[in-house]
């Protein structure tokens, strides 16, 4: 029985050595694209908070899931809410929800630090006055925004001929960010309080400066960061690399007869991988072994391997498939850490 064990484990211990290929990388699957809810696809430089781990995205670019399932990005203390996403072009339409109705809370839109950034040439200005005073003069009421009476509420385009005197009778001025279309300011479009929520449901249009994964998708892998210090990286399916992954195409194709995917639950001293062996294969016959359960389970991490060289340690792993559960602690050499 004891010898039986000794094989299964050094099968093992020669599976994560010399066939790591066999396995997918954990920060690789770790960064699968997610969404909200409403089909659109997040992936770096964006990582969805409670999806992601935060090392699958670019800092600064952490998006949470509202209660309508949209993707909401923070920016400045403001919240919009994602209208598409363009990760060729780099651009997002991104939306201020609380202009369309009268909520308190809009706020101006200030895009902090150098992460975005967008074009002046097709993005006009949407300015709401509030706090105005009752005796709006005649010249202004169709500017006023009708479901926030008995609050007066005004809004106009920045370049709009009445906005001097709209801020003599207004103390807040508020400035949103809406999307030109067809030249209106070429022709003077009129923005009032008829018309004002079409123009805000465009959303406008943010360019983000983050760094290119074209390499990284292009050779198959997942674009995420190292947050300190910061430094770009490629997960690859069976390692971590600095731009791109190397010939994955080719160890796609020679890979064997097995898919087990790591799940590593890290302990003081000891790594735990689950394998999922999902495909018929030699390796995967002679994890069936019916003695190697009974033995593996009754032993403790301690029991079954020690290690006292620098360069390995203890791994511990749990093999389900083939209806068969397979439990067990071994030794394996330590991958390049990038964290």
């Amino acid at each position: 029985m004891k010898q039986v064990l000794k094989q299964q484990i050094l099968l093992f211990t020669l599976l994560v050595i010399f066939n790591g290929s066999f396995c997918l990388d954990p920060f690789y699957e770790d960064c699968v694209p997610k969404h909200c809810g409403d089909g659109m696809s997040i992936r770096f430089p964006f990582f969805i908070r409670g999806l992601h781990e935060p090392h699958c995205g670019y800092p600064g670019f952490e998006l949470v899931c509202n209660d309508d399932g949209l993707p909401v990005l923070n920016i400045s203390g403001n919240y919009y809410s994602f209208e598409n996403i363009d990760y060729k072009a780099g651009s997002m339409r991104l939306l201020n929800y609380p202009t369309i109705t009268c909520n308190s809370s809009i706020t101006n839109v200030t895009l902090g630090g150098n992460l975005f950034w967008m074009d002046r040439s097709s993005t006009s200005e949407l300015v709401f006055l509030t706090d105005c005073t009752k005796e709006v003069p005649k010249n202004l009421t169709r500017y006023m925004i009708g479901s926030c009476d008995p609050a007066v509420q005004l809004v106009m385009l920045s370049d709009d001929s009445n906005l001097g005197s709209a801020k003599e009778v207004c103390t807040q001025v508020v400035v949103a960010l809406v999307e030109e279309q067809d030249g209106e300011r070429r022709r003077k479009v009129v923005v009032d309080g008829g018309n004002y929520a079409e123009v805000v449901k465009r959303g406008f249009t943010l360019f983000w400066s983050a760094q290119e994964c074209v390499d990284c998708e292009r050779s198959g892998g997942r674009c995420g960061y190292k947050w300190f210090p910061f430094q770009f990286l490629c997960f690859c399916p069976q390692s971590i690399q600095p731009a791109s992954c190397p010939n994955v195409s080719e160890q796609t194709t020679e890979a064997p007869n097995i898919d087990c995917s790591f799940r590593i639950r890290r302990s003081p001293m000891y790594f735990r991988i689950d394998f999922n062996i999902e495909t018929e294969s030699p390796i995967a016959n002679r994890l069936q072994h019916p003695n190697l359960n009974s033995d593996a389970e009754s032993k403790t991490p301690n029991s079954i391997v020690t290690s006292e060289h620098p360069q390995s340690e203890s791994v511990g792993f749990e093999s389900t498939g083939m209806n068969t559960t397979t439990t067990g602690w071994l030794k394996a050499r330590k991958q390049p850490s990038y964290f």
